[in-house]
């Protein structure tokens, strides 16, 4: 689900970021 990443991206790190892309 894009929301759950997008979701992710935030509250996790930034280094998640770049790994969603």
């Amino acid at each position: 689900t894009p929301g759950l990443k997008r979701k992710t991206r935030y509250s996790e790190h930034p280094l998640i970021e770049s790994s969603v892309g």
